[in-house]
């Protein structure tokens, strides 16, 4: 699916910092007024709200309060999600990318290097490779 900032999207961002879920907010705001945004703190919240919500990207944070991004992104695999998913995290472990990318992580968007432009991009990368999966 190629998405525009005109299409209609749900984005869960699954990461224990609320300052970091609140910036991520304010820049998706930015991007479209079409984005549905919510954040999950802990793990089995997240892995409610996929089975509550049809959410279309999920950024996942490598650090969570018990799981590693990595285990987050399988207890999605295992719970029926298939579509895109963005390691979004402060910093990202050479070896963690070969394992993230078995788990069908899309892309990696690291917290410092967020701004309106590389978000969009990111998403919009992401979203594009849906169709190929």
């Amino acid at each position: 699916m190629n998405w525009t900032p005109d299409q209609q999207l749900r984005i869960l961002l699954i990461d224990d910092d609320d300052i970091d879920g609140q910036l991520l907010s304010i820049y998706l705001k930015k991007i479209s007024h079409h984005i549905d945004f919510t954040q999950c703190v802990k793990e089995g919240e997240a892995l409610d709200a996929i089975d509550s919500t049809a959410f279309d990207l999920i950024f996942v944070d490598n650090r969570l309060c018990v799981w590693t991004g990595s285990e987050m992104l399988q207890a999605l695999r295992e719970h029926g999600y298939t579509g895109p998913t963005v390691l979004y995290t402060a910093a990202v472990e050479p070896g963690a990318k070969t394992r993230l990318r078995e788990l069908q992580c899309h892309d990696f968007l690291e917290k410092g290097d967020v701004s309106i432009n590389t978000l969009r991009t990111t998403i919009e990368s992401a979203m594009s490779r849906t169709s190929t999966n």
